[in-house]
């Protein structure tokens, strides 16, 4: 029997140590798909394509946060917490949590219907797709249902499964369309990615259906407490959101869906170097939550300084790689893509500068300085959403994605200083300022 129960423990330790690197696999294969798909675009039909498809999915993505976000994030947090009493998953709670989230879809679509005329003219300036708005609908249906299934199976320990669910089934199955299908245009692959996405979403959630209990637990997390936990978190969600979003929707709004495209493609690249901080943060976020606990402000400091040197190590040489061959690369996904070639090398440089100040949002967020990292991303996003049009209106393209990108490596600046100022710790060098003896 005690072989047995080692034999157990064994088995989770083993589970937490794999389980951040199946999480960095799975968010770096979504990446991989998601420009697959770009690539797949670009090379079958051009720049216009791919400005249609990444402007209306990217906007479907907005509203779906628009319509739920931080009730995803509520979701795992109270159902967690409830499992980890003995209070499985219930069903009479997820068909709350898909009422309630219906009433919030349906008014985010009338008020997609009601802007569609405006919205349509200024995003495509006479270049949308055909069935534009019933795409955007339906492709921000399927986000829904993906990020509620996505939490609730997350919220049960199916983690590889949540965000499978979440981030990477989707492109997937839409790759695998594009490659063996003859699409033609853009509107043929928004109504592949709107079907396949929905029938995803709806599989998701009916697995989850399966796997609660029948019936309502008294202790199960009531909905009230659910939206009391998720109102707060929407604004946060929201923020997290709309730069990238804003970013794209004031390229074509300024210069065209086509310029649209090329911004989108170089973007796309650049963020590649994203995955090593995604990884930074599932290997070090238990360790420094964990540090915290213990008020151990040097194994703080010297994990911080590991995860900034090791981000140096592996970003700068890929930066400096990617940055050289800037144009070929763009010039493979299609001859036409060359222009964005500045684009990309801002992109691909500001990633680097933010890895360099290494994980000081991470560190702050395990520390318990959550309002001053959303002060941070408030400020920033209002920052881009006043910098973005005038630095594209004035630079064009390189206007936007440096606007963009000097907010983003100055918050992270910020954050740096913010550890520094208020936990004494150098993310860089790892040493520990030593507080002042208080006298008595």
């Amino acid at each position: 029997m005690l072989q047995l129960v080692q034999k157990y423990r064994g088995t989770i330790k083993l589970r937490e140590k794999i389980q951040p690197l199946v999480s960095i696999g799975i968010r770096g294969l979504s990446l991989v798909a998601g420009f697959a798909i770009t690539l797949a675009l670009g090379h079958k039909m051009g720049a216009t394509a791919i400005g249609q498809y990444s402007v209306i999915t990217q906007s479907a993505l907005f509203l779906s946060v628009l319509a739920v976000g931080g009730l995803d994030l509520a979701i795992v947090r109270l159902c967690s917490a409830a499992l980890s009493h003995g209070v499985a998953l219930q069903r009479a709670l997820i068909l709350e949590i898909t009422l309630y989230s219906s009433a919030l879809v349906a008014l985010v679509i009338m008020i997609a219907i009601f802007a569609q005329n405006h919205g349509v003219a200024v995003l495509f300036q006479g270049e949308a797709p055909q069935g534009a708005l019933a795409a955007l609908i339906a492709i921000m249906l399927s986000r829904v249902l993906t990020r509620i299934a996505g939490a609730l199976l997350r919220s049960q320990k199916a983690y590889s499964w949540g965000q499978a669910v979440e981030v990477l089934l989707i492109p997937a199955v839409v790759l695998v369309q594009i490659q063996f299908s003859d699409f033609t245009n853009a509107s043929q692959v928004l109504i592949a990615t709107a079907i396949s996405g929905v029938i995803i979403g709806l599989l998701a959630l009916a697995a989850c259906w399966f796997l609660a209990k029948p019936g309502r637990h008294p202790d199960s997390p009531p909905i009230k407490a659910i939206f009391r936990v998720a109102v707060p978190l929407w604004g946060v969600a929201i923020f997290l959101n709309i730069a990238d979003w804003y970013a794209l929707a004031t390229a074509s709004a300024l210069f065209g869906i086509e310029e649209a495209g090329r911004y989108r493609v170089a973007l796309q690249i650049g963020n590649a170097l994203s995955i090593v901080s995604m990884a930074m943060f599932s290997l070090f976020s238990p360790q420094i939550s964990a540090a915290y606990a213990r008020k151990d402000l040097h194994a703080i400091g010297r994990i911080a300084r590991t995860a900034t040197r090791l981000s140096i190590i592996i970003v700068l040489p890929i930066a400096l790689v990617l940055s050289y061959f800037a144009q070929p690369i763009l010039i493979h996904v299609r001859e036409d893509f060359a222009p964005a070639e500045i684009v990309l090398q801002i992109a691909i440089f500001g990633q680097a500068a933010y890895a360099m100040f290494g994980p000081s949002g991470l560190v702050m967020a395990m520390t318990g300085h959550e309002r001053i990292q959303l002060a941070q991303t408030v400020i920033g996003t209002l920052a881009i959403l006043v910098a973005a049009p005038v630095a594209g209106y004035y630079f064009g393209l390189a206007g936007i994605s440096l606007s963009v990108t000097l907010v983003l490596v100055s918050r992270n600046a910020f954050s740096m200083y913010s550890v520094w100022k208020l936990l004494g710790i150098n993310v860089m060098t790892g040493k520990v300022r030593p507080r002042p003896v208080q006298e008595d």
